[in-house]
């Protein structure tokens, strides 16, 4: 029900409020949230209210949002 930060490899879906991957975090599954910010990579399904992508963020898969940001 927390906040969950990603700076290493994780394989497997994550389930939160909040998710944070990091610019060296990458995860190798499916991401449901409130709100997902992407410094890092991310492959699988992103499922959110609100999403955020930096400069550094790479995706692979399919993003569900309501509202989507991305960062120069």
């Amino acid at each position: 029900d927390g906040a969950v930060e990603v700076e290493g490899n994780v394989e497997g879906n994550l389930t939160c409020q909040f998710a944070f991957i990091r610019k060296r975090g990458f995860i190798k599954g499916d991401i449901i949230a409130d709100e997902v910010i992407i410094d890092g990579e991310a492959q699988g399904i992103i499922k959110a209210r609100a999403v955020t992508l930096s400069g550094t963020a790479r995706v692979v898969g399919i993003i569900m949002y309501e509202s989507l940001s991305i960062q120069a």
